[in-house]
């Protein structure tokens, strides 16, 4: 679920019952208060700033699919577990230390207990969902062709014209060091560091750049200038190695949790489909 920073006691030792009564939505019945969303406002430190319009939008649809998750909740009987019953008891044990007053109790469960019930539904879901080891699979594979391949070794000196570049190349083949010349580059994030840009698969760079770096052996430099739309380059290739991804049962995990976030992602989406929402 979304994170959202709410004070420890909601300030719900001065929300009166009126307060709640004005809602932002109601989800099968059930409404959301407009009070929830103001403290989540507050506490979230958005209030009076420009995005606090787009804040509260976001806030009502993740307390939207919230509710619906809670109400699936319930309607599986998750609220009658042992384990929903401590945890719901510990709230109440709570609030009676705020010295929450009598009336108002029930507003501070709703608030409480929808983010309890909707979690409590994830979690079931979760656990019951099962995941096909033939989808395992076809994850890891894809995982494998997209981190998988080659890495490289890469410094640059980038210049604004083709005759600089070229000139460069020249002192290169005179016998001075790439190192020394990358302190003529444009690129500050490398300059100093002759012209070091670390180990990088060639695909994240410009599309004539990469074709460079794929084409030059360890220790070669281009030959001729590589321009791009920063300007032109002279490339060198200290090393190629090939990028080690791990076995299947490394990410074993990752993907079942992944394949289980897309399952409930689809199952809140029909939740909130068949939902009566206003």
């Amino acid at each position: 679920m979304k994170k959202l920073v709410m004070s420890a006691a909601l300030l719900l030792s001065t929300l009166s019952a009126n307060a709640a009564t004005e809602m932002v939505a109601t989800v099968n019945g059930k409404g959301i208060p407009k009070a929830l969303v103001d403290q989540l406002v507050i506490d979230n430190g958005v209030q009076g700033k420009p995005e606090e319009a787009g804040f509260r939008d976001s806030v009502k649809t993740e307390l939207v699919r919230r509710e619906v998750m809670a109400q699936r909740a319930v309607a599986l009987k998750l609220d009658k577990t042992p384990a929903y019953q401590a945890e719901l008891a510990n709230i109440k044990q709570q609030l009676a230390q705020a010295k929450v007053p009598k009336d108002q109790i029930d507003i501070a469960l709703g608030f409480n207990t929808q983010a309890m019930l909707a979690e409590t539904f994830i979690q079931d879901f979760g656990s019951k969902y099962k995941v096909a080891e033939p989808a395992i699979q076809a994850r890891y594979k894809e995982i494998v062709a997209k981190r998988g391949g080659t890495e490289y070794h890469i410094r640059h000196i980038q210049v604004a014209g083709e005759a600089e570049a070229r000139a460069i190349i020249g002192k290169l083949a005179g016998g001075t060091r790439f190192e020394s010349l990358a302190s003529e580059s444009q690129d500050l994030g490398s300059k100093d560091q002759g012209g070091d840009l670390g180990w990088s698969k060639a695909e994240g760079f410009p599309p004539s750049f990469a074709a460079a770096v794929r084409e030059l052996k360890p220790g070669q430099s281009t030959r001729e200038p590589i321009k791009t739309e920063a300007g032109y380059h002279v490339i060198r290739v200290e090393g190629v190695r090939p990028v080690v991804v791990g076995s299947l049962e490394a990410y074993r995990k990752e993907i079942r949790d992944e394949i289980i976030q897309a399952a409930l992602d689809k199952e809140v989406a029909a939740l909130l489909q068949k939902a009566k929402i206003q």
